[in-house]
C-alpha cells in the first residue's frame, strides 16, 4: 500500500469488486477529528462506505505547522453525490471552511 492512501473501509455495504471501476475518492479533508467522526456517522448511516486517513505528523507534534490536513474522508466516486446530500441534510450550509473544513463537490479538480 502506498503511503497517504485511504485506508480503513468502515462501512461494507454493496463493495465493487474492482477498484478501478469506482474508486474511492476525497470527499473532506479538515482539522478536528470529532468532525471527522460525524461526517463517517452520517455517510455510515446513509449506507455510504467510507475510508479515513489521519495523518499523525511529527513535525507538527514539535511545534512546527503541518502543511496538510490531519484528517480526510473519502467516499466511492459513485455515491458522492449521495455523499453530498447526506451531509447537507444533517449539517445543512457547509461552505464556511473555517468551521467544517474543505469539503470537495462533485466535478471539481484539485
Amino acid at each position: 500500500m502506498e503511503a497517504g492512501a485511504l485506508v480503513a473501509t468502515r462501512v461494507m455495504g454493496t463493495e465493487v469488486e474492482d477498484e478501478d471501476e469506482d474508486p474511492f475518492c476525497e470527499f473532506w479533508r479538515g482539522e478536528d477529528a470529532r468532525l471527522q467522526g460525524e461526517l463517517c456517522q452520517v455517510l455510515e448511516e446513509a449506507g455510504i462506505a467510507v475510508r479515513t486517513l489521519q495523518l499523525n505528523d511529527v513535525l507538527s507534534m514539535m511545534g512546527i505547522p503541518a502543511r496538510q490536513a490531519a484528517f480526510r474522508v473519502g467516499v466511492r466516486f459513485s455515491m458522492f453525490e449521495r455523499a453530498e446530500k447526506a451531509v447537507a441534510e444533517a449539517f445543512g450550509e457547509v461552505s464556511d471552511e473555517q468551521t467544517f473544513g474543505k469539503f470537495l463537490t462533485a466535478g471539481e479538480a484539485e
